[in-house]
């Protein structure tokens, strides 16, 4: 995956290509797996896409470095595994048709206008619930009258529905059905896309939070082109946060982070990472790789632990309930960036006072043994 070096660190696709090994390798996705996938595992036509079409995929989502090109890359791929599928993004308490492929006529119009309840009773709302894939067979009801009456008989045999996740919050869903190719779905390497979707949306809002305002210049054009960037995702209840790093918002909130515990106001203020433009260019590359590491991981703790995370805050010890898959990620993070120029400053630490515990340092407990020392 060399070609997508130039718009992630290397860490990234390092970590990305190690996990297509080992999901494909055992054909369902390692802690990502889901009931789901089970159920469709046995009837798959071994002679899908495979891994080949998976890594190409993946490739094409890490390339682009805005939201809307990361969301049209992830469907672009999406349509590689699957007859075909459509893109719907949350907004406020419902989802609304993005994009689709592989639909033709008058289905691929009806579905420009679909929106959907996130809500209420139903397929997306489930969805939301579980933050996990949903693989069903076609029956009476079990999609949105929206859905129905937009796709009508066009439905495939069975469908799929799986969550795109940014700081533990689901931003938009995958949808995709058999296209009248029965056995289509290809459901782990759909899993796949989805989940280096979310982190790469939860990449470029990051990058934007955390870069300096820049001052106006020949580029001026391309600057005013940014709010499109953001429009599939933005929300009439909240504002998208990358908008809002241009007028000083704190860059630890990221996007996407609407409904994430915030500091109190008489709590220290929590140390911001150096400036990427401010460190030397010998040690850069290895500050961003350790940056990388930490948001995955803590993304990671996000998505798997969210009963644990909702108590720990509540009763203020989230390193006492995840205390093994803490010290775990500490010593691999330790191990990997303990002789670097990045042992200078503790990414883990800030991603998990910021992330995990809104940037009260104290809801992760008196055991918490705070930030590495480095040497």
């Amino acid at each position: 995956m060399s070609n997508g070096s130039g718009s992630f660190e290397k860490a990234f696709e390092d970590l990305i290509r190690r996990v297509l090994r080992e999901e494909m390798a055992s054909g369902v996705p390692g802690r990502a797996a889901s009931p789901a996938t089970a159920q469709v595992q046995d009837s798959r036509a071994s002679t899908g896409p495979g891994f080949s079409a998976l890594n190409q995929a993946v490739n094409q989502i890490i390339e682009p470095t805005g939201q809307t090109g990361i969301m049209a890359a992830a469907l672009r791929g999406a349509l590689t595994l699957v007859g075909r599928c459509a893109l719907f993004v949350r907004r406020g308490d419902n989802f609304s048709a993005w994009r689709s492929e592989g639909y033709s006529g008058q289905t691929a119009i009806a579905i420009r206008s679909i929106t959907v309840s996130a809500t209420q009773p139903g397929i997306f709302k489930d969805l939301c619930d579980t933050q996990r894939p949903i693989c069903r067979q076609r029956v009476a009801g079990v999609l949105p009258p929206a859905m129905e009456q937009a796709l009508g008989s066009a439905i495939g045999p069975n469908l799929c529905l799986l969550p795109v996740v940014v700081q533990g919050k689901v931003v938009a869903a995958l949808y995709s059905d058999a296209g009248g190719k029965a056995g289509s779905e290809e459901m782990s390497g759909l899993e796949v896309v989805a989940s280096v979707a979310g982190l790469s949306l939860e990449t470029a809002a990051s990058r934007a939070a955390t870069a300096p305002a820049r001052v106006p210049s020949a580029e001026a054009p391309a600057a005013a082109e940014a709010p499109t960037e953001l429009a599939p995702l933005e929300t009439p209840a909240s504002k998208p946060d990358m908008a809002e790093a241009a007028t000083g918002e704190p860059p630890s909130r990221g996007s996407f982070a609407d409904g994430f515990p915030v500091a109190s106001e008489g709590g220290p203020a929590l140390p911001p990472p150096p400036e990427a433009d401010a460190l030397p260019d010998a040690e850069r590359d290895s500050h961003m790789k350790a940056h990388r590491f930490a948001r995955v991981a803590v993304q990671d703790l996000l998505s798997y632990h969210k009963d644990k995370i909702e108590q720990g805050r509540t009763n203020k010890n989230l390193f006492t309930l995840l205390k093994e898959d803490i010290e775990k990620t500490r010593e691999n993070y330790q191990k990997r960036f303990g002789q670097t120029p990045a042992r200078t400053f503790d990414y883990l630490h800030y991603e998990m006072v910021s992330k995990l515990a809104g940037n009260d340092v104290s809801v992760l407990g008196d055991q918490y043994p705070g930030p590495w020392a480095g040497e």
